[in-house]
């Protein structure tokens, strides 16, 4: 079937993202480019991820089978028949090739993959703080529902350090948890549970600390 590889390819695109959404939606909507709305409509597919990236690899794997069996038989080909083809054959064709697959492999491993590398592209983002009045600081653990990776980590970080007063931020996604620092002068708690909300992650609760003295 002609454009087969470039069907498997796409298809194999649409299920990376849907292994990466987890990820990637809150991630954009920690950056403004996604609401946080949408992200929590597509959280029960979490439990899914490891079979989309099952499926995904799959996909590449029937792609990359097709595009190199039809490579040596389209070598047989007499250059003649090119004239005989309609332009929608044309393109078909071009779209056959082993650049094009190429690029929508890397794309499709870059969104399985996003949970992984998504860390170093908040280096930048750090905890420190002009120092304040001890007096002025509260402490809680708020209970996260929906953190996955590292990624998710990412994501609450950099959206509750955009909020004037937080002062600490650490997440930790293995026990769902994310631990906060702020000036209850400037911002409280149910201001940091919206904007943890706002990624499509829930917040079930918190355990307020006593800040030392």
């Amino acid at each position: 079937m002609q454009g087969k590889d470039i069907k498997l390819g796409i298809a194999s695109v649409f299920t990376a993202l849907l292994a990466g959404s987890c990820c990637i939606l809150p991630f954009l909507a920690a950056v403004g480019a996604t609401s946080g709305a949408f992200a929590s409509r597509l959280q029960f597919l979490e439990p899914f991820r490891p079979y989309f990236t099952v499926l995904t690899i799959g996909l590449l794997g029937l792609a990359w089978w097709d595009v190199l069996k039809r490579k040596k038989a389209d070598q047989q080909v007499e250059c003649a028949c090119e004239e005989e083809q309609t332009p929608v054959q044309k393109v078909t064709g071009k779209f056959r090739s082993i650049p094009v697959l190429s690029v929508i492999t890397i794309v499709a491993l870059l969104m399985i993959g996003f949970p992984y590398y998504s860390s170093p592209l908040m280096a930048g983002d750090n905890n420190t703080i002009a120092i304040i009045d001890q007096n002025k600081i509260e402490k809680a653990i708020f209970r996260v529902e929906g953190m996955t990776c590292e990624g998710c980590e990412v994501s609450i970080r950099k959206k509750l350090k955009e909020l004037d007063g937080i002062i600490k931020v650490k997440p930790d996604y293995k026990a769902g948890t994310v631990y906060v620092e702020w000036d209850k002068e400037k911002i409280s708690i149910p201001t940091i549970v919206e904007s943890i909300e706002e990624l499509g992650y829930k917040v079930s609760g918190w355990n307020e600390l006593k800040s030392e003295k």
